[in-house]
């Protein structure tokens, strides 16, 4: 049969990047990619919702045969990888980790524009991977803007009503090369 399938998630299309980084290093690599178009953007949601929406996301992936699931959403990694970790010893899953330190390391100023949900940056897997080196004078945002993922999704066409399941759309975003 094979190496276990590989699933991603995310509350819509952002996921596919991740998608399409690790079919580049992997392209024989059977994958699933679950885009939540129901409850797309995460970012506004309460943490319940997510946690609840995340398991469920999890558990389609897994009853999939899939051996790796990636949270290729910030909001979800903010608020269930712990969780979920927790509640599957043993089983890999990968979170979305922010690249703040790499980014500010590569920037001439140390200044970075970060895009963010208010779960995101409250959370505490962005708290600890972002905070600013100390030879740096970069600060950490403190709010969120207010609608910045949601207009960005607006001009989006969803390509389902609800959660879309499908193993060829990461191989064949994998495949163009005007999608970051």
């Amino acid at each position: 049969m094979g190496a276990p399938a590989v699933g991603f998630f995310d509350s819509g299309m952002g996921g596919l990047s991740v998608a399409r980084a690790f079919l580049r290093l992997r392209p024989r690599a059977r994958t699933f990619y679950v885009a939540d178009w129901d409850h797309c953007p995460y970012g506004g949601r309460p943490d319940a919702e997510i946690l609840d929406r995340s398991r469920q996301l999890f558990a389609q992936l897994r009853g999939l045969g899939c051996g790796l699931v990636v949270i290729a959403c910030n909001s979800a990694s903010a608020v269930a990888l712990r969780t979920l970790r927790e509640e599957n010893p043993g089983f890999p899953i990968v979170g979305m980790e922010p690249a703040v330190k790499p980014a500010a390391a590569l920037s001439r100023t140390g200044a970075v524009g970060i895009l963010a949900t208010a779960h995101t940056l409250r959370g505490r897997l962005f708290r600890e991977t972002a905070a600013p080196p100390p030879s740096t004078t970069a600060s950490l945002p403190d709010r969120p803007a207010p609608s910045g993922k949601r207009a960005a999704f607006s001009r989006l066409h969803p390509i389902a009503s609800s959660a879309i399941l499908c193993d060829q759309i990461p191989r064949q975003i994998s495949q163009r090369n005007d999608i970051p």
